[in-house]
């Protein structure tokens, strides 16, 4: 996978994902908020691209794991 996104707005995480995937990237999304790194560590993506206002813990918070 080449990105993933961690988005909690559904529709702007789908936009993101569709417009990235047009340009031939493997774009993948976050499902469970609660369980960000494993879902990161599954993916082992190239980039991610991260809200830092997340619910139940902050951006800031996953980038320091």
């Amino acid at each position: 996978m080449d990105i993933f996104i961690i988005e909690d707005d559904q529709s702007l995480s789908n936009e993101i994902k569709l417009a990235l995937s047009k340009w031939g990237y493997s774009v993948g999304q976050v499902n469970d908020f609660e369980n960000i790194i494993n879902e990161v560590l599954d993916s082992n993506p190239k980039l991610i691209l991260m809200d830092i206002n997340l619910p139940s813990y902050d951006g800031f918070y996953w980038c320091s794991q």
